[in-house]
């Protein structure tokens, strides 16, 4: 016997199939557009790191730069303290730097100037039993050492390496003219 198909049961399976496969593109349609949106979040997301990476990359060379000025500015001074150091030894202070005994007066009324810090701070000049006051004043500024806890020699030269130059002791030339010249006490590039 010939097998008899229900044309209406073949209609239902095909409206079935149809529905399914529709439902399946769109389910297609849905996936893709949700793709698509990840890909650009992902994309902002590196378009925002890349920045940030671009701007660390550029604060960094900036801190290079300023960093390589500073050691550049600090050789040229210490090149400078060099030479009056040794312009001092052989010949004392240089023409228009107040005295000896001037400049002492001057820092004994300083409370930036602790003779127990700088002995204790300068072991050496402790055990060479110098005057911890005229050591700094004759040499010890020269060096680039501290005169006390509250006041950097070198920092004061870096910020004005024209009284290296005309070789003043960085705190001595603070109390008597810098401090009224509203001199900067510290430099940075």
């Amino acid at each position: 016997m010939a097998e008899h198909h229900d044309p209406e049961a073949y209609s239902e399976s095909d409206d079935v199939a149809e529905r399914s496969h529709e439902e399946i593109q769109q389910f297609l349609r849905d996936e893709i557009a949700d793709l698509r949106s990840q890909i650009e979040e992902r994309f902002r997301e590196i378009a925002t790191l890349t920045r940030i990476l671009e701007e660390e990359r550029h604060a960094h060379e900036r801190a290079l730069a300023r960093q390589a000025a500073r050691l550049e500015r600090t050789f040229m001074v210490r090149g400078l303290l060099h030479n009056v150091a040794g312009r001092y030894a052989e010949h004392g202070f240089a023409e228009g730097v107040a005295g000896l005994q001037d400049q002492k007066t001057a820092l004994l009324d300083s409370a930036l100037f602790s003779a127990d810090w700088y002995l204790k701070a300068n072991a050496d000049v402790a055990e060479a039993g110098v005057d911890p006051l005229e050591h700094y004043l004759t040499g010890g500024a020269f060096e680039g050492r501290d005169p006390g806890p509250d006041f950097s020699s070198l920092e004061y030269y870096l910020a004005n390496p024209d009284v290296a130059e005309a070789g003043w002791p960085a705190l001595s030339h603070y109390v008597l003219y810098g401090r009224q010249e509203n001199r900067l006490l510290s430099w940075e590039p």
